[in-house]
C-alpha cells in the first residue's frame, strides 16, 4: 500500500516518516484523477475558507467505488473555536458530501464528526 500524506505546511509533512509527500493546497490537488481508493482528510476541512472545492478535489482523486473518511470538530465542541473558520454540524458535513454515499457519520465522545462516505461516479 502507497501513502502519500498532502499539507500546505512543510513542517506538517516533515513530520510523515514513510510516505510520499506533496506540498499543497487541498483546493487543488496535483494528482491524477481517480488515483487514489481512499482518501482520509482528518481536521483540515475546518481551516479552509472553500471547503467545498476541496471537497470536489477529494472526488476528483478517489477511484469509483473510493472511500473518503473525513473528521471535523463538532461546532459544539469546546476546542471547536481555536484556529477554525468553518464550524460543521453532522447535517453541514453530510449536505456538503451530497454528491457521495453515507456509510457512516457520527459524533464521537472526543467531540468530532467522523463520517466514511463511498464516492459516486
Amino acid at each position: 500500500m502507497k501513502v502519500v500524506a498532502l499539507d500546505i505546511a512543510k513542517e506538517y509533512l516533515n513530520a510523515n516518516v514513510h510516505t510520499v509527500k506533496i506540498l499543497a493546497d487541498a483546493s487543488n490537488l496535483p494528482l491524477v484523477n481517480e488515483s487514489f481508493t481512499t482518501v482520509v482528510a482528518t481536521e483540515i476541512l475546518e481551516h479552509l475558507e472553500h471547503p467545498d472545492r476541496a471537497i470536489k478535489e477529494i472526488k476528483r482523486v478517489l477511484k469509483k467505488d473510493g472511500q473518503a473518511i473525513i473528521s471535523v470538530p463538532d461546532r459544539y465542541a469546546s476546542f471547536s473555536q481555536v484556529e477554525h473558520i468553518q464550524f460543521f454540524s453532522q447535517r453541514k458535513i453530510i449536505h456538503l458530501f451530497k454528491d457521495f454515499t453515507v456509510n457512516a457519520c457520527e459524533i464521537l465522545s472526543t467531540g468530532q464528526i467522523f463520517c466514511v462516505f463511498k464516492v459516486i461516479k
